[in-house]
C-alpha cells in the first residue's frame, strides 16, 4: 500500500492515507509510519529529519495526514493541533437525512461497549464538531456532510454524525456491520487543512478518489457546489460573520470616537 506525497518542506511532510491503512503495524500488516520509513529507505522520500507523527487518523479514513521531520517542528506543529490553531476540514456521505442540517455538535465522549464511543450531554471537556449537509442523489438520495472538527477526540467525528441519526455509509462500527460490508470502504476523508510551520502558512487541499461513492457525479457536483473549503461559513463558529476562520488573525483595535465639533470651531 503506497502513500501518496501532498506537500514537503524541511520540516514536515503532508501525506495522503488511503483508507484500510491503519496507522500503526497491526500484525504482519505494517502501518503509517512503517511505510514511510521503508519509502525513506528506498529513496522515496527526500533525505531529511527523522519523521515524528503529530496527529493521526482512523483506519477507515483517507486523507491528510501531517508528519513532522525532526523534533524542533514536531514541538511547533504539534502545539498548533495542541492548541486548537489548525484548521481541519473532513467530508463524508450518509444515505440517512440528519435531525438538523447544519450546526454545532457538542458533548462529552465517554466509552460504551466493544470498544465504541458515545456523545452524553454533559460538557466538561467536549468533543466540538461544527458541520454543514448538502442533500443530493445518484441511485438513492443521499447527503454530503462538510465538517470542522474544533477538537480531536478519538472517533469523533463518526460518533458526532452517528448522534444526528447520520452515520458515515460504510462504517461498520457506528453505523451497522451487515450495511457497512455492502460498501466499498466508510466514507470519511480528511479534505483540506491549513496551519503554521516555521512562521507561514500551509494549506493543502485532497480530493477524494477512493471509493465508488466518492466517484459518482451527484458527489462530485455537491461537493463543488459547497465551494472552497476554508471559505466555509460555519455555523456555531465565532467567526460565523467572516467568509472563514484564521486562528493568528490578530484582533481589530476598536477606533477611536473623535469628539463631537464645537461649534465655532475649526476642523
Amino acid at each position: 500500500m503506497s502513500l501518496r506525497i501532498l506537500a514537503r518542506s524541511p520540516e514536515y511532510l503532508v501525506i495522503s492515507k488511503p483508507a484500510g491503512l491503519a496507522f500503526h503495524q497491526e500484525g504482519e500488516e505494517p502501518g503509517v509510519m512503517q511505510i514511510l520509513r521503508q519509502m525513506e529507505t528506498e529513496g522515496k522520500l527526500p533525505a531529511g529529519e527523522r519523521l515524528f507523527p503529530v496527529h493521526r487518523l482512523d483506519t477507515i479514513t483517507s486523507g491528510i495526514l501531517v508528519i513532522a521531520r525532526g523534533r524542533k517542528s514536531a514541538n511547533q506543529i504539534g502545539n498548533e493541533f495542541r492548541f486548537g490553531r489548525v484548521e481541519k476540514v473532513y467530508c463524508a456521505i450518509s444515505e440517512k437525512a440528519p435531525t438538523r442540517v447544519m450546526g454545532t455538535i457538542s458533548g462529552d465522549m465517554e466509552k460504551a461497549r466493544e470498544g465504541n464511543w458515545q456523545l452524553t450531554r454533559s460538557q466538561k471537556d467536549p468533543a466540538v464538531t461544527h458541520f454543514i449537509s448538502v442533500p443530493y442523489k445518484t441511485d438513492r438520495a443521499m447527503r454530503l456532510f462538510l465538517l470542522r472538527p474544533a477538537t480531536g477526540k478519538t472517533h469523533q467525528i463518526r460518533v458526532a454524525l452517528k448522534s444526528i441519526g447520520s452515520p458515515i455509509l460504510g462504517d461498520g462500527r457506528y453505523g451497522g456491520y451487515g450495511r457497512a460490508r455492502e460498501e466499498e470502504r466508510g466514507y470519511l476523508h480528511a479534505y483540506a487543512i491549513r496551519f503554521r510551520s516555521n512562521g507561514k502558512t500551509v494549506q493543502v487541499i485532497d480530493y477524494p478518489t477512493e471509493g465508488r461513492e466518492f466517484r459518482r457525479e451527484g458527489f462530485l457536483m455537491a461537493l463543488k457546489q459547497a465551494g472552497d473549503p476554508f471559505s466555509i461559513r460555519w455555523p456555531g463558529l465565532r467567526s460565523a460573520g467572516k467568509r472563514s476562520f484564521d486562528p493568528y488573525e490578530k484582533p481589530r483595535k476598536a477606533k477611536k470616537k473623535r469628539p463631537p465639533k464645537r461649534r465655532g470651531s475649526e476642523a
